[in-house]
């Protein structure tokens, strides 16, 4: 069995239609529902929005010139480079690469390796180190 409601409560769909609030009866709808008006309002604005944005979509498209010239359109790229002679290329490249060296730099550091040792190494294999 139900318990009662409490003794400030206000039934809002009463049997009675003079219990009803005079306010609500006035609007046509319970103020703590959606109002119709607003509802309606939005629903035809957010399909006015879907329709314009699928009108302008297709306008896009259609100035664009279309989906399908684009898919259709072949694929261009340039042949890759083949060497047809690795080991000139491979030469070529040795002689551009000494061409940048310097050789009293690569002395200098070869000497500063020789004197400090490689960093972090204990020393060579099967040898103790000091």
């Amino acid at each position: 069995m139900p318990r009662e409601p409490h003794p400030d409560t206000r039934p809002q769909r009463a049997d009675d239609p003079s219990g009803a609030d005079p306010h609500a009866a006035a609007l046509g709808y319970e103020p703590s529902d959606a109002p119709p008006r607003g509802v309606t309002m939005a629903l035809t604005l957010a399909w006015l929005l879907l329709i314009g944005g699928g009108i302008a979509a297709s306008a896009t498209v259609h100035l664009v010139g279309g989906v399908r010239r684009a898919v259709d359109a072949p694929a261009v790229t340039p042949p890759p480079r083949l060497l047809a002679d690795p080991a000139a290329e491979r030469r070529a490249i040795e002689a551009e690469q000494r061409s940048r060296r310097d050789p009293a730099r690569e002395a200098a550091a070869r000497r500063q390796l020789i004197a400090k040792g490689w960093p972090g190494d204990s020393g060579a294999p099967g040898r103790e180190s000091e």
